[in-house]
């Protein structure tokens, strides 16, 4: 079974328009609700914890054995436009087949449940440390708008929908091999359309068996 380096944002300046927390509240509350599947399915994993950053989440991911890097944000209007932007981005980073294809198969998920589907889209960077720098396969999926109050009640209001009882739409994306060759360095995918990665709202605390 795969191993997982969970990392939801630690932007706990970012608040959500509709008052109900930070980015880092809101997708530690994806993370709490991915962990049930991980545990019962015997997905190895370890979690990035709120006083960290996406530095230290990124050398602590290096500093150990993982087949896939995922993050969690929600993401920001730039200024003069706050408010009025719509939309999930899949990231990845350029080069890395694994995690393009991951996030294509991220994309497609998304698409069947988010309302404007047109918006949910895949992108290359190098600009993110987050894909950037971890030695193997990483996405990064900015869920969202935190400062669109539709998109951010869509998020708050959808943990249901994309959590067990549902299709999941982290259900891809998981069996990546890994490969110790440095940078950007792609394994082979494995049954990728059968994993079943979901997001549910949840308690339990970091796991790495």
């Amino acid at each position: 079974m795969p191993i997982i380096y969970l990392s939801p944002s630690t932007q706990e300046w970012n608040e959500y328009v509709t008052g109900s927390g930070s980015e880092e509240y809101n997708m530690n509350l994806l993370a709490d609700a991915l962990e049930p599947y991980l545990l019962s399915n015997g997905i190895q994993f370890r979690r990035n914890r709120p006083e960290m950053t996406a530095a230290s989440s990124i050398r602590e991911a290096n500093s150990g054995y993982y087949d896939f890097y995922l993050a969690l944000h929600s993401n920001g209007a730039p200024e003069g436009r706050y408010g009025q932007e719509r939309g999930i981005i899949v990231f990845y980073y350029p080069g890395s087949a694994d995690g393009q294809r991951a996030a294509e198969l991220i994309a497609q998920e998304l698409r069947e449940i988010y309302p404007l589907p047109n918006k949910v889209t895949t992108r290359a960077t190098t600009t993110l440390g987050e894909v950037r720098q971890p030695r193997f396969p990483a996405v990064l999926v900015e869920i969202g708008y935190h400062d669109n109050y539709a998109d951010a009640t869509w998020v708050e209001g959808h943990r249901p929908a994309v959590g067990p009882g549902a299709d999941g739409v982290f259900r891809p994306a998981l069996h990546l091999s890994h490969d110790t060759c440095g940078g950007h360095c792609d394994g082979q995918l494995r049954n990728i359309e059968s994993a079943q990665l979901s997001l549910v709202h949840g308690n339990n605390p970091c796991q790495f068996a």
